[in-house]
């Protein structure tokens, strides 16, 4: 029975897609009908007013007949001219396609004949024309590129990443190259993006912060930074990156601001309490240093920058001779260290070139000072000629031997002595 279920259940299926193929297939007659006998009727009237009962002359009627003829020519051409392009552009579309493929797998060199045959067949596609720009960037062929985008400029002079690629064609030329170089990023910046241009704004700006560090031009990196703090949004990521670029551009001020908004945002997160620490030291604020990172190790202890840091502020504290509530003698044998610390590098600068007499002499003074038995309890006067004679001997080694290295404590030392 059931068997016999199924049978009957596929026949009337069967039956029911005869019966809709049937339909179909009528009123496909049907219409294929009604259209012959729309033609034969249209033909029938043409006929007849035309040529067994004309209601015009015979010139006349050649002339609409002429013009007939000319309008089918006149679409034949349009419609026969439309297919050629549309054609030649799904060609050229195919052919781009092909082209991102290939620079997507490093394959520029390939990537790039197509692009070429597609920036041909739509001469007038700019995003074509900035693809073959892009590869020919990505091939270093940069006269070919620079020709390509300054032809995408004669077009659109607001083109925001044609300026873009000039700048990092430019930058890439060399150091003489940078008053241009910076202007195509500005154009860049406040040129016009067709998506996201806040986005874009922001991220061009930090390629020009970052090519104005790798240029070491601290204060257009510092007027750059200012700038780029004010556009930023409440991004973490962008915060912590502008903070350090700030503190490289010598603006340890904006970089603690800048730190602060991130704390703002983060108010447990180790970054922000590294910046700040690291700001507070760039500023000689040493004790506020020594905070904050001490927070920031005590969340990362594994990282060697903050414990360094840390170390440095914490050692720095340690040998500073003017901290407010020291006994005299603890001030005189801080004093005795300091003079030694500057006393060393001089000393051996002085050993592998001819020195002043002057300098020759502030070094005996020093040796002198150092080897001779120091009171426990030195004198005011005593305790400012040594430091007097430090800051002396610290002056000739930035003089004449910029090419040896003192310890970076003894530049933080000398630094925080200078404002006190």
């Amino acid at each position: 029975m059931v068997a016999q279920r199924i049978v009957d259940t596929d026949a009337q299926q069967s039956s029911s897609r005869l019966k809709a193929l049937l339909s179909d297939n009528f009123s496909q007659h049907l219409s294929e009908d009604a259209l012959k006998q729309f033609w034969q009727r249209v033909y029938g009237l043409a006929r007849h007013h035309l040529v067994d009962h004309p209601l015009l002359g015979e010139l006349t009627q050649r002339i609409l007949l002429l013009l007939l003829a000319l309008f089918m020519v006149s679409t034949l051409a349009g419609v026969l001219a439309s297919s050629y392009w549309s054609q030649r552009e799904q060609i050229a579309r195919h052919e781009f396609e092909r082209s991102r493929a290939l620079n997507a797998q490093g394959q520029h060199a390939r990537a790039l004949r197509y692009l070429r045959s597609a920036a041909h067949l739509e001469h007038k596609n700019l995003e074509y024309q900035m693809a073959l720009a892009s590869t020919l960037i990505q091939l270093r062929r940069y006269d070919e590129a620079r020709l390509q985008l300054h032809d995408l400029l004669r077009k659109d002079p607001t083109n925001a990443e044609a300026n873009l690629r000039l700048a990092r064609i430019s930058s890439e030329e060399g150091d003489d190259k940078l008053d241009i170089t910076v202007q195509y990023f500005q154009r860049a910046i406040y040129g016009l993006w067709p998506t996201n241009p806040p986005e874009n704004r922001i991220r061009t700006r930090f390629e020009l912060v970052d090519y104005l560090a790798s240029q070491d031009r601290l204060e257009l990196l510092r007027a750059e930074l200012i700038v780029l703090a004010s556009d930023l949004r409440d991004e973490p990521e962008h915060l912590e990156r502008t903070g350090f670029l700030m503190l490289y551009a010598k603006a340890p001020e904006n970089a603690l601001a800048v730190f602060q908004r991130f704390l703002a945002l983060a108010p447990s997160d180790v970054r922000a309490f590294a910046g700040i620490g690291k700001a507070y030291l760039e500023m000689g604020n040493f004790p506020a240093a020594e905070q904050w990172l001490q927070r920031a190790f005590r969340l990362n202890p594994s990282n060697a920058a903050i414990e360094a840091d840390l170390a440095l502020v914490r050692e720095v504290r340690a040998l500073n001779p003017v901290t407010r509530g020291l006994s005299r003698g603890a001030r005189g044998s801080r004093m005795n260290a300091l003079l030694a610390m500057n006393y060393q590098p001089l000393y051996a600068c002085a050993t592998s070139r001819t020195l002043d007499e002057e300098v020759q002499q502030d070094l005996t003074r020093a040796r002198q000072h150092l080897e001779q038995k120091r009171a426990l309890q030195p004198t005011d006067e005593e305790l400012e000629a040594d430091l007097s004679l430090a800051r002396e001997l610290y002056q000739h080694f930035n003089t004449h031997c910029k090419v040896e290295e003192a310890p970076e404590i003894l530049h933080r030392l000398m630094a925080l002595l200078a404002v006190n």
